[in-house]
């Protein structure tokens, strides 16, 4: 017979590996969009449209042009802060962001892809990298309209869990299996 100390102890440690595996289901939920059943249109069919752009992660754009004002985050310090985009200023020359009582900074802020955290130009999918999940029936007929907007490069899209069903032509390495979609097509 277990005594009960032991029995205490090992109920404390079943509690703790419980806690443990259940903490991170719940720590992510505001962070993560659920998965949502796509809409077919008149056809039958499950049309998305797929925005290929550039962007600097951890960076925002300003006022709406393609100048971005790249930013830096201080764990030791819990600060944000945005380098000034002027380059005719030092480089290390920025200032403090404060998301908490600046709607201008929060909203900013928003706009930050933050990947890494480090500074480096990506391919975005309407504005996100990786693209958001295609949520389809199984044997849906799926359309994806791909408008490459990167300048100078072609690109092909590459997808997974789609049964291409005799077109595997059309999801591979360019000049391979498929033609790239040329830029600003």
């Amino acid at each position: 017979m277990f005594s009960t100390t032991t029995t205490r102890a090992t109920m404390i440690v079943r509690l703790l590996i419980l806690f443990i595996n259940v903490l991170p289901s719940f720590a992510f939920k505001s962070y993560a969009e659920p998965l949502k059943m796509a809409n077919p249109n008149k056809d039958n069919v499950y049309v998305f449209d797929m925005l290929v752009t550039r962007k600097l992660s951890m960076s925002f754009y300003i006022n709406n042009v393609l100048h971005s004002a790249p930013v830096d985050y201080d764990p030791s310090t819990q600060r944000w802060s945005q380098r000034d985009p002027n380059q005719l200023k030092d480089c290390y020359a920025n200032f403090t962001m404060n998301p908490n009582t600046n709607a201008g900074d929060e909203a900013n802020l928003d706009d930050v892809l933050l990947l890494d955290g480090q500074h480096k130009r990506v391919l975005t999918i309407n504005g996100n990298t990786p693209g958001k999940a295609i949520v389809v029936p199984y044997n849906a007929e799926v359309l994806l309209k791909v408008h490459n907007s990167v300048l100078m490069d072609a690109i092909t899209i590459h997808v997974h869990g789609i049964d291409k069903q005799g077109m595997w032509y059309m999801d591979g390495v360019a000049f391979v299996q498929q033609c790239p979609i040329q830029s600003t097509n």
